[in-house]
């Protein structure tokens, strides 16, 4: 178990509103503001923060938002694991949506753009053999001749990869040449 809540703005339930209203109240609290003067707002008492901290409650949010990109990162190295690449359509649900972000977050820090991609995540994906433009990996399997499911047609395979992935965000540096010496600095 754990106590990482989804965030309430985008899953609105009762846990996710009453953890965002008591880390709100924490943060008052921090800053000297008891709440008080804010009505209805979240009254912290000594006891229940105390209790809170003894399940390992999480106090900050951004520890959620590395706890989700973390189970991402798991659910797809399992399913490389699995299927012996991380080719994630996008029709697969949450995993293939989030691949797909990893896509365009890389693009934008290669455009020099705000991203929410570090350079630390891009190496934990390229070590497990994350592809970033599909395009490039389209072209080679059929100048090599491969498909992705065995004996299927280069039609066939396009509709399987309906992947993770829109050409209009992708990448213009390949996955095999985006961390060599010359394009790292562009990424930090």
């Amino acid at each position: 178990g754990h106590c990482n809540v989804p965030d309430s703005r985008k899953n609105p339930t009762p846990l996710g509103n009453w953890v965002k209203n008591t880390r709100s109240a924490y943060r008052r609290l921090k800053n000297g503001n008891h709440g008080g003067s804010i009505p209805g707002s979240t009254v912290l008492s000594p006891d229940l923060i105390e209790r809170l901290n003894g399940m390992g409650f999480e106090w900050d949010a951004g520890v959620n938002k590395q706890y989700a990109w973390i189970t991402k990162f798991k659910m797809l190295k399992e399913y490389a694991e699995e299927n012996g690449h991380c080719l994630v359509p996008l029709r697969s649900g949450v995993l293939g949506r989030w691949v797909r972000d990893q896509r365009y977050q890389y693009k934008k820090k290669l455009r020099g753009e705000h991203a929410k991609i570090s350079a630390e995540r891009i190496q934990k994906l390229n070590d497990i053999g994350f592809e970033w433009v599909i395009s490039k990996i389209r072209e080679r399997d059929e100048m090599k001749g491969k498909t992705s499911s065995g004996d299927a047609s280069a039609g066939e395979r396009e509709t399987e990869h309906q992947l993770a992935y829109d050409d209009s965000i992708a990448p213009a540096v390949p996955r095999d040449e985006s961390l060599d010496e010359d394009n790292f600095d562009k990424l930090v």
